[in-house]
């Protein structure tokens, strides 16, 4: 036996272990040829039916592509068999991140495709309909196949709950992929082509408890019924304006009926003996009412809460117990909008523009009815029934595409919050919730929040002349954090004279008044309000909590050409300050039918600034130096902010390397 020293001993050892290592390398490598082989072939046939199925899809041949589809299903299902069988391999760096890719991609594959062949049936079933030349004016279309679409998406209500569980999955495995910077450029180059589509993926997952809903928003099995509210912004209420005309409107399967509106006095005064409601006391106190009627019954700013209360309303003074479906509210911008799409429209001999289409309904309703047209005070809102009649007929006539750029037109005003929705589904609701359509107050329970809301009493058609700015600062105060809130407004009545209605009528207007609610987060406590430079007491403000905050009233007035500047100085909860440690965030919402206001925000609350976001920045400048965060500009949307602080261990970390450095530049 040949004698080794210990040097060649653990050499041979080593060896042995190598050549041992290699073997069972090589071994492992052609245990697995044969699924690398197969998933490359199955990668090849998934790819050129893909491309078989987007030309079927292309051309309408619906009936080949459901086959196509099945080809794909069962190609990824063993696509997906022979991954499982690589994962022995995924102990080797960086392989496991390549198969784990291939992985998913092949299950959103698989979730995509069982999709569409989920849906397919609904597809089949109306492909004839939508194949049609002019099937782009889908609003145009008979009844029956506006009637036969909607059934199908009410019995197509498993499949569209399955869609949307896969639709959730597909979005969370691209979320997970996303930062995998491991994977092989042909991987990456399929994850590339997958995420240009996310966004589009989001908003079918965003889109389909809609899509959902839709047999009941379109009166399938029974009609809809919508109240329609027209909010008068230049006299502005808390969600959006003075209710001056309601409206309703009926919709079966689709077919979008006759279009009713009316004075809401007519309505009121007709169930004046019926309808006995206490007003809230501020409109009891500054409007002088003894019952609260329709008009007045948008107090509740959160316009959700708002509209079933109006919902309700209406149908004790109307004697109409239909349910109503949903409650949409516009202001005269909306008109003006849909209006200014169309170029001009006619009515009633009168030619309504983008640019006078405010002012000449406010006149016409105001002055025009019976000093040009000799016709009673019930008959003076009978222009807006006329107006939306042409406006209705003309939407009717518009084609799918039309119909896109239109619906854009409808989404600035959402988004502006001149036009809000109420739907009695959840599904819906909830959809129109989450874009921030509904006028409904945002939770702020981590969050520091201000909202102003004004409530026009006995001011006119006055709010286009009334320059609004609102200044916020916040500084630490001790331990404290001290909130100080200025409303400044400024009542251009010269330019009133001169462009608004009641020009002739130069007595009408002499103060701005408004009873003013500031909502502010719960547990805020007021350390006193001041108008210029006296101080009121706090017997003349009203306390309240609700929508989820508290809320300072008072009344507000303004005398013409000047202005006037009210200062609220408040404490923020100290529950709320405690989680303001490592970061800060404030939302500002604006109040419906308002046509935004400058805003200025200070925030200094002696932290290190790491870093900040904003929702919808466009015009509003922002500075930020170390400690101070700064906001300003006109603000026509709410706004969301987020500080992130340096916490007190980085901030110890950081002194230290600039001590460091500090002394190494003495030397």
């Amino acid at each position: 036996m040949t004698n080794f020293s210990k040097k060649e001993l653990r050499k041979y050892i080593l060896r042995s272990l190598i050549a041992l290592v290699s073997f069972c390398f090589v071994l492992l490598i052609a245990i697995n040829a044969y699924p690398i082989v197969k998933i490359y072939n199955l990668s090849k046939s998934i790819k050129t039916n893909l491309n078989i199925f987007q030309t079927q899809l292309e051309k309408g041949d619906i009936k080949n592509s459901l086959t196509t589809a099945n080809l794909i299903i069962g190609n990824s299902k063993d696509l997906r068999n022979n991954i499982n069988n690589l994962k022995i391999l995924n102990y080797l760096p960086q392989v496991s991140d390549n198969i784990n890719s291939v992985d998913n991609l092949s299950e959103i594959l698989t979730l995509s495709i069982n999709s569409y062949i989920e849906i397919y049936p609904t597809i089949e079933k109306n492909i004839n309909i939508f194949t049609k030349k002019d099937s782009s004016k889908i609003i145009s279309l008979p009844k029956n196949e506006k009637a036969q679409i909607i059934s199908s998406i009410s019995n197509s209500q498993v499949a569209i709950n399955n869609i949307e569980k896969n639709i959730v999955r597909i979005v969370y495995l691209i979320d997970e992929n996303k930062n995998n910077k491991n994977i092989v450029k042909p991987i990456k180059d399929v994850w590339n082509k997958i995420n240009s589509q996310y966004s589009n993926i989001k908003l079918l997952e965003k889109f389909l408890p809609v899509i959902k809903s839709l047999p009941e928003i379109l009166g399938s099995t029974n009609d809809a019924k919508y109240l329609l509210l027209f909010q008068n912004n230049t006299e502005l209420r808390p969600t959006g304006g003075f209710i001056g005309t309601y409206g309703t409107i009926m919709i079966s399967n689709g077919e979008i009926g006759e279009v009713f509106t009316d004075n809401v006095y007519n309505l009121d005064r007709a169930s004046a003996s019926r309808v006995k409601i206490e007003p809230p006391k501020p409109l009891k106190d500054y409007l002088k009412i003894s019952n609260l009627f329709l008009r007045d019954a948008n107090f509740n700013p959160d316009y959700e809460e708002s509209a079933k209360y109006i919902a309700d309303l209406y149908k004790k003074e109307s004697q109409n117990q239909y349910p109503i479906t949903g409650v949409i509210a516009i202001t005269p911008d909306v008109l003006q909008s849909i209006i200014g799409y169309f170029g001009e429209v006619e009515a009633m001999g009168l030619k309504f523009n983008k640019e006078n289409s405010t002012d000449l309904l406010n006149y016409e309703t105001k002055f025009g009815y019976w000093k040009d047209k000799n016709m009673d005070v019930s008959q003076r809102k009978i222009i807006i029934q006329k107006l939306a009649d042409v406006i209705f007929k003309k939407i009717k006539s518009l084609s799918l595409s039309d119909l896109k750029n239109l619906a854009g037109v409808i989404s600035d005003n959402l988004d502006k919050k001149q036009m809000l929705l109420y739907f009695s589904n959840k599904d819906a609701q909830n959809f129109i919730v989450s874009n921030n359509w509904g006028g409904k107050f945002l939770d702020s329970t981590n969050s520091d929040y201000f909202s102003v809301i004004d409530t026009n009493v006995l001011s006119g058609k006055s709010e286009p002349y009334v320059d609004k700015n609102l200044d916020y600062d916040l500084k630490m105060v001790g331990n404290d954090l001290i909130a100080t809130l200025s409303l400044t407004y400024r009542l251009r009545y010269d330019d009133y004279l001169k462009n608004g209605i009641y020009q002739d009528n130069p007595g009408y207007l002499q103060e701005y008044k408004s009873y003013t609610r500031v909502y502010v987060p719960s547990g805020s406590w007021l350390n006193f309000i001041q108008k210029n430079d006296d101080i009121a007491t706090r017997n003349n403000v009203d306390f309240k909590d609700e929508n989820g905050k508290a809320s300072f009233g008072f009344y507000l007035t303004v005398p013409k050409n000047t202005t006037v500047t009210y200062k609220l100085e408040y404490k923020l909860p100290k529950e709320l300050a405690d989680k303001f440690k490592n970061s800060y965030s404030l939302i500002y919402q604006k109040q419906s039918g308002l046509h935004g206001n400058k805003l200025n925000i200070n925030i200094d609350i002696n932290k290190t600034i790491k870093s900040y976001t904003i929702t919808d920045q466009n015009d509003l400048l922002i500075n930020s130096y170390n400690d101070k965060f700064n906001l300003n500009g006109f603000a026509d949307n709410d706004k969301k902010i987020n500080i992130k602080f340096y916490s007190d261990s980085n901030m110890s970390y950081l002194k230290e390397i600039v001590n460091k450095n500090y002394l190494t530049l003495l030397k």
